[in-house]
């Protein structure tokens, strides 16, 4: 596997341009129009460089995409998965930052391996938060 940190070293200044909360019926309708998978999906990531030059803002970062989230179905995965909303919100945002960065998961191994280091990148991230909270 290519080394998922580079684009996270490489990048510091960039954006999205929508990270929206969308209903099932929202969601389907992406997911039928762009993906030709019929129903509802949990998250939806629209990479700009997929289909041409990032866009760029103001200051010039590049706009690397949209995100879409269905909360309905981050809940029912959360039930499913036996885990918080929150800590299964974090992962599809955080799984969709990934795919933004040009992460995909053709296979069953690169979803385990991009899963994995989702979940480093949460883990991490508390850790942090947790020293923040102690040290205020």
């Amino acid at each position: 596997h290519r080394d998922l940190h580079y684009p996270l070293r490489r990048q510091r200044q960039m954006c999205i341009r929508d990270r929206s909360i969308v209903d099932e019926t929202k969601i389907s309708e992406l997911n039928e129009k762009y993906r030709h998978q019929c129903g509802p999906t949990d998250v939806l990531t629209f990479v700009f460089a997929e289909t041409s030059s990032f866009p760029r803002i103001a200051d010039d970062y590049p706009v690397l995409g949209d995100i879409y989230i269905c909360y309905e179905q981050v809940t029912k995965n959360s039930q499913k998965f036996g885990k918080t909303c929150q800590d299964e919100l974090a992962m599809v945002y955080v799984h969709a930052l990934l795919h933004l960065f040009g992460h995909h998961h053709p296979t069953d191994s690169d979803l385990k391996h991009i899963n994995k280091f989702t979940q480093t990148i949460i883990t991490k991230y508390k850790k942090n938060e947790s020293k923040d909270q102690t040290t205020e």
